[in-house]
């Protein structure tokens, strides 16, 4: 899975031609996410500091989905890092 979203991401820049993305789903990307995915950090060649808001369609809306299976799975955030609570994994995969 790892693997597939990597490559996935590769098509990242495409992440920004968008609206940005509402401000519940901000607050959880900056609560739980940017440390290894902002501006000083892209592990997985991924920055959600500056990602396009989620969609359905397109490659924007297959990003947001693998990255949505990773949040409801548990793989992110790894578990090293602080682990939002489940009402807030609730609301941001909703």
């Amino acid at each position: 899975m790892k693997r597939t979203l990597t490559l996935a991401l590769l098509a990242s820049p495409l992440l920004t031609q968008a609206a940005p993305p509402s401000a519940p789903v901000r607050q959880f990307l900056e609560s739980y996410c940017v440390k290894c995915h902002g501006p000083d950090k892209q592990k997985g060649d991924l920055r959600l500091d500056t990602v396009a808001a989620p969609t359905r369609d397109g490659k924007i809306g297959e990003i947001w989905g693998l990255i949505a299976e990773q949040v409801d799975a548990g793989d992110m955030p790894p578990k090293k890092e602080k682990r939002p609570p489940q009402a807030a994994v609730a609301a941001f995969l909703a």
